[in-house]
């Protein structure tokens, strides 16, 4: 397509896969047009404490291959995170053009169809508890990585036991640990309170945090949570619900506490569960903040809005 189109303003490629990005890369330098280079976040591997696979390691060095020898000769770079910004500018000291872009971009008109969609179509149990009058907490998303999920239960289990607050959380877990996660809520109590679900389609989404009273973000531990970014936050902020978060990578540059989410700081236990329990009892403060969430999603994280940071 490079080859024959004519009037190409530039090519971006996001990601570090070095297959594409040479391909694009020669097809750009014989065109003459420019490249451009999108980074999302860091390869986790990096982080781990597990023996890593073939397969991991292959990925690592993909990586290794791609920067040295495409992304340093790149026209632009664009990143989702301040660690990346920083990493890149130590890497490539002589390129001025590392450019930080909103990290989670959403279609707002979209996603508000997809949320007044109907969600009986979803085929399972208990599914009919989301209409419930009980505060419905959700969380839906991955579990690879169950500490930031631990975090939450172990101040939900807190809360019900210190207050006697009556609550149920819908969980829809994508991939992960989920019998982890199964056997935690037991061990701290909360099974009665918890119930976990099978993967929904994306499309469903919108309309399961519609029922939602507080929805969760949470962080996905220490260093690999500062070196990508939740891009759940723009749905998230959309839905105009509560958000219970704790600041890692930039959430703080867009979340502010009591004005569109409940934010404490990385591992503090105290403020995380005395935010959740004020979120439980005040009904008008989750109302507040849900509507200064939706007004951040529309001032920063609305894609046409977002898009300009690329032109």
């Amino acid at each position: 397509l490079l080859l024959t189109k004519k009037n190409v303003a530039f090519v971006i490629i996001p990601g570090l896969n070095f297959l594409q990005g040479i391909v694009a890369f020669i097809i750009c330098r014989i065109r003459k047009i420019p490249f451009y280079a999108e980074l999302a976040d860091e390869n986790g591997k990096k982080f781990s404490e597990e023996k890593l696979t073939f397969y991991d390691r292959l990925a690592l060095v993909n990586q290794s291959i791609y920067e040295k020898t495409i992304l340093k000769r790149v026209d632009k770079i664009f990143v989702f995170t301040s660690y990346l910004e920083n990493k890149y500018k130590k890497m490539f000291p002589a390129n001025n053009n590392i450019i930080r872009t909103i990290p989670s971009l959403i279609d707002l008109e979209n996603f508000d169809r997809l949320a007044n969609s109907n969600i009986h179509e979803i085929n399972q149990q208990n599914i009919d508890l989301l209409n419930s009058s009980e505060v419905k907490i959700v969380y839906a998303g991955a579990c690879n990585r169950t500490n930031g999920l631990f975090f939450f239960l172990d101040a939900a289990s807190q809360a019900m036991k210190e207050h006697n607050l009556e609550f149920t959380i819908f969980f829809f877990l994508v991939y992960g640990n989920t019998d982890k996660v199964k056997e935690y809520c037991k061990e701290i109590g909360l099974d009665d309170n918890v119930k976990i679900f099978k993967p929904v389609l994306p499309q469903y989404i919108p309309a399961i945090y519609s029922k939602a009273d507080i929805l969760i973000l949470p962080e996905h531990g220490d260093v690999i949570a500062n070196a990508g970014y939740p891009g759940k936050t723009a749905e998230l902020l959309a839905s105009g619900k509560a958000i219970l978060s704790t600041s890692f990578s930039d959430l703080a540059l867009y979340l502010k506490n009591e004005e569109n989410s409940m934010i404490s700081e990385l591992g503090d236990a105290v403020s995380y569960k005395t935010n959740l329990i004020k979120l439980l009892i005040n009904k008008n403060l989750r109302e507040r903040i849900g509507v200064g969430a939706r007004k951040t999603a529309s001032k920063y994280f609305d894609c046409k809005s977002g898009i300009k940071l690329y032109l």
